[in-house]
């Protein structure tokens, strides 16, 4: 169910990415603001688990703890790991085996989400990240009046979902992921009224951002305060992978079961709040006109069109089109969008700092095929891996400097910054000056003749905003300065995170 969880977060992001064309022919109706559609809300902040120093000092040690009580694979057998599951967990299971229909499986997601409270930890740790599935009911359906305007992200997602269909036939045949793809990709009738579920509004894709406000991010919210609460520092549960693989499925114990514990929780946790952060930096920014934006762009590629001259596409015609007047509202800030900048850092900052407890005792964890949070591709890189969360870690108390490993040179970053004050138009970050230099070049060889040749170089960006660039990278004087800096972070442990998104802006 987590993975099903994770292809409806894949659809979203692909659509959120592209998305939210403008229409000429909209009706007033659907001429809704942000604010008014989805007002911003910290109400639920005060029942908010919250976090400490303390706090992680007495996770760690209980994590400490668990992992000396590790026992030796070859000591565990069928009857060892059921065992160790409790009678809540053995009667979920064999609910979900049985589940064939898309129906069946809303059904069995509602009683768990009810009776939450009730269950042990292991079987709410499984529930609290399987719950928010339901906030993606039919979310294939209901995007297609969105993109179906738009012939290359039509083309993109439709691809997507038949891909995933076709992998999942070949790969995963089930009755349970049959359920679940269709759980996520048919129309449904709404219980509470029983009329058929509702499609977001063809051309006003700002429903569809409303939606991820709304409903999105309040259920992953829920599901991170759920696994907050959850104490697994006990003796390890155990996980079946028959929930993943369906009946039929490991006939014998062999790898058929997974210990999972604190590490396995800061894990959850730590991708939940990596996810509620890009959602919250998502919900700040208005995407009205890009899915017409990135269609006018994939033109310029040849896509959807026939090229009369094939001249590449560089950053000078790319931000030429990003600023036009039709997109004037693509990647403006809302007027709440700092608020919602200011709950991405914290959530990043969540991320961080679980992903950090979760490293520090999975170091102490030998390495075994029977851990669901199995260390073996980390622990020979312990050096860099440890030097990543020094760096991140920093990062979210303030500016920082990162030291390139190639070239040892330096340069500051301050992502705080960027998130408590955010830039007003994220077209302002393109750049502003371009390689004017001819198109195409002559060479003269060694026998006097000459030939012409491309320069590769023709409209590549050159000159930034350095006023805006300055707030966030206080070392930044010039455009090389700028240049260098994305260099510089693109080779540091754990800079990854500003080297990337950066890199759209200045290539």
């Amino acid at each position: 169910m987590q993975k099903f969880l994770l292809i409806a977060c894949l659809l979203t992001s692909a659509f959120i990415s592209q998305s939210y064309a403008a229409d000429s022919k909209t009706k007033s109706s659907k001429k809704a603001t942000i604010e008014e559609l989805a007002p911003y809300d910290d109400s639920w902040k005060t029942s908010f688990p919250g976090s400490s120093p303390a706090f992680a000092e007495k996770s760690a040690k209980a994590m400490g703890e668990q992992e000396k009580r590790r026992k030796v694979a070859s000591d565990m057998d069928q009857e060892f790991f059921e065992g160790k599951m409790s009678k809540e967990m053995k009667a979920f299971r064999e609910l979900f085996l049985k589940v064939k229909t898309a129906e069946e499986l809303d059904k069995l997601l509602a009683e768990a989400d009810k009776n939450f409270d009730s269950y042990p930890a292991d079987l709410q740790f499984i529930v609290a990240q399987a719950v928010p599935l339901r906030a993606f009911r039919g979310i294939v359906w209901k995007l297609i009046p969105t993109v179906e305007d738009s012939k290359t992200a039509h083309s993109l997602i439709l691809t997507q979902v038949k891909n995933m269909a076709v992998n999942m036939k070949i790969f995963l045949p089930t009755e349970q992921w049959q359920a679940g793809f269709d759980y996520v990709s048919q129309p449904y009738m709404e219980p509470a009224t029983g009329s058929l579920s509702q499609q977001f509004p063809r051309g006003s894709e700002v429903h569809v951002q409303a939606f991820i406000r709304n409903t999105v991010i309040p259920a992953l919210r829920i599901s991170a305060a759920r696994m907050e609460k959850i104490n697994l520092s006990g003796d390890f549960a155990v996980w079946d992978n028959k929930l993943l693989y369906g009946n039929g499925s490991f006939p014998s114990a062999m790898d058929r079961y997974a210990l999972f514990g604190e590490v396995e929780r800061h894990t959850a946790l730590m991708y939940t709040y990596a996810n509620l952060s890009e959602l919250c930096y998502q919900s700040a920014y208005s995407q009205q006109g890009a899915l017409k934006l990135n269609q006018e762009i994939a033109r310029l590629y040849g896509w959807d069109s026939v090229l009369s001259k094939v001249d590449g596409v560089p950053a000078a015609k790319r931000v030429k089109t990003i600023r036009s007047p039709a997109y004037a509202q693509w990647g403006v800030l809302f007027g709440d969008g700092t608020k919602w900048t200011q709950d991405a850092w914290m959530f990043m900052q969540r991320s961080v700092d679980h992903g950090d407890q979760m490293w520090q005792a999975m170091k102490n964890r030998p390495v075994s095929e029977i851990y669901m949070a199995d260390s073996s591709a980390a622990l020979p890189f312990q050096r860099p891996v440890n030097m990543r969360f020094e760096n991140l870690k920093k990062m979210m108390d303030g500016p920082t400097a990162i030291r390139s490993f190639v070239t040892d040179e330096k340069a500051t970053v301050n992502l705080k910054e960027f998130y408590m004050n955010p830039p007003k138009d994220l077209k302002a970050m393109y750049a502003i000056g371009f390689d004017k230099e001819s198109e195409m070049l002559t060479k003269t060889l060694g026998n006097n003749s000459k030939v012409q040749y491309r320069n590769y170089f023709h409209g590549r960006g050159t000159e930034w905003n350095i006023g805006l660039y300055k707030k966030y990278f206080p070392d930044v004087q010039s455009s090389q300065d700028l240049l260098k800096t994305a260099k510089v972070l693109s080779q540091g442990w754990g800079s990854f995170v500003v080297a990337v998104p950066l890199a759209n802006y200045l290539n």
